[in-house]
């Protein structure tokens, strides 16, 4: 019971929960001294910043985003792995030198060792730098450097490191497709992004078979925590907006 208490408390206390409660509270202020006027305006600001910071609005928008495209059964007709990057940092050290792959852009890598390891299919790795993002590392390149850490052999890999935006992967990448005759890649990238990334890619006459990394099975079991505002609600309502507003590209 303590343990509850004590994680509730530090919910409400760090951001983005502190800012709702403080929000909340100037807002029953200014109801209190009967500025109604400004006392809606900040109560429509406080709901934002609840939505905005909601575990359970973002879960149910990610969800709209990642149940579209679960594992497929259809790996075996592909004719390739293509992976796309999703951030890098170049100022990090790792143990194999200067330059980190994201959490993100890891999970991939790994989804990518999997599948070569089953299927031996040659590899295209797509993502240069990623555009307005201080530090960012050339994430092609460090995956493949990762990649042959890994065991995978640098002849079958290929690299793409001009991108900067998802739009981009799918142009360039798929004038990679064209030059060596492979038509039906295993697109691999994370679940959220993989709609936007498949919408792209038909675009450019590539039809491909989305392979999510990270693809969670939702549940319709909630906790309580699930109500209040959280970093992982931030985090999920921004991913999903953003994924949704680059379909509209």
């Amino acid at each position: 019971m303590m343990a509850f208490l004590v994680k509730i408390i530090y919910t409400l206390l760090l951001p983005p929960g502190l800012f709702v409660i403080m929000l909340s509270c100037f807002t029953f202020y200014l109801f209190m001294k009967r500025v109604k006027r400004f006392a809606y305006v900040t109560l429509i600001f406080t709901l934002i910043a609840y939505i905005s910071s909601c575990t359970f609005i973002g879960s149910s928008l990610h969800k709209l985003n990642v149940n579209k495209f679960p594992i497929p059964s259809n790996l075996h007709l592909g004719d390739s792995i293509l992976m796309l990057g999703e951030g890098a940092m170049a100022n990090y050290v790792s143990v194999d030198g200067k330059g980190q792959l994201s959490t993100q852009t890891s999970m991939n890598a790994i989804a990518v060792v999997k599948l070569y390891n089953r299927l031996k299919l040659p590899i295209i790795l797509s993502g240069g730098e990623g555009l307005g993002v201080k530090d960012a590392g050339n994430e092609a390149q460090l995956a493949k450097r990762d990649l042959i850490e890994m065991g995978i052999p640098e002849e079958v890999i290929t690299i793409e490191d001009k991108s900067q935006t998802t739009q981009e992967n799918a142009r360039l990448s798929s004038t990679i497709l064209r030059k060596t005759g492979y038509n039906h890649p295993i697109l691999v990238t994370s679940a959220s992004h993989l709609a936007r990334s498949v919408n792209l890619f038909e675009k450019e006459g590539i039809a491909v078979i989305p392979m999510p990394s990270q693809y969670t099975e939702e549940t319709d079991e909630r906790s309580f925590f699930d109500f209040l505002p959280s970093t992982k609600g931030l985090t999920l309502v921004n991913q999903s907006l953003k994924e949704f507003l680059g379909r509209l590209q």
